[in-house]
This record gives C-alpha cells, structure tokens and sequence, in this order.
C-alpha cells in the first residue's frame, strides 16, 4: 500500500492506530522520515504500547541523527519489552552519539546473550 491508499483509509477512520502504522510504514520506505514520525507519533497517541511504532519511530529518528529521541523511544520500549529485535543495538548506537555511556556494560552484555541466542541485536 500507498501512502495515498493508507491517506484514504484516515479520511474516513482517524483512530485507527494500525493505518497511521502502515501510513508511517509507506512514509519510511520513500524515506519521508520527519513524516513517518509524525504518523508513528498518532499511532502511539492512539496505542501507546504499540512496540512496533515505538521501534520504527526510533529508528526514523536515528536515521534523522535525533538520538536523544531515539534513545528516549528504545528505553520505553525495552521496558516493555527487553528482548525486542534490534533494541539494544539501536539503544547502543544512540547513546554512543550521545556520549551517554549509562548503561554501556549491560547493552554490551544484552547484545552479546542476544547474538548468542540467535536473537538479532544489532544491524550489520
């Protein structure tokens, strides 16, 4: 689906968590990030223990070099959720462009128990 498609879906459904989701989805992949934010930021307002949007909101910040953001997003979600893919790797970059060694040894530590696992933890 479109950006449109998922635009006509919100004219008629503006609470719908899942297509603002799917909205920020379409946005993210044409690289439309400060857009995509804004769409994963309604769905969080209207689900806010959806992980999904959590993760790709911080990702969109990433991306965007806001990692004070970025972190804020991961550390909400890992709360929720310690073992979520990619999290603490995602969490680990962040505070590292921060210079925020908080916590450094227990990311090193959860990313290697997850690399172990054969959980993914980290992109390549």
């Amino acid at each position: 689906m479109t950006e449109a498609d998922f635009d006509r879906v919100l004219a008629n459904r503006r609470d719908d968590a899942f297509a603002w989701q799917g909205r920020g989805n379409a946005l993210a992949w044409l690289n439309h990030d400060a857009d995509a934010i804004a769409s994963y930021s309604e769905a969080l307002r209207l689900r806010p223990d959806d992980t999904i949007s959590l993760f790709n909101r911080a990702s969109r910040y990433a991306r965007l070099a806001r990692h004070g953001e970025a972190a804020r997003d991961i550390e909400a979600l890992l709360e929720r959720d310690p073992q979520y893919p990619y999290a603490a790797g995602l969490l680990m970059h962040a505070r590292l462009h921060l210079c925020n060694w908080r916590g450094l040894e227990d990311a090193q530590r959860r990313i290697s128990e997850s690399v172990l696992a054969g959980r993914p933890a980290v992109h390549p």
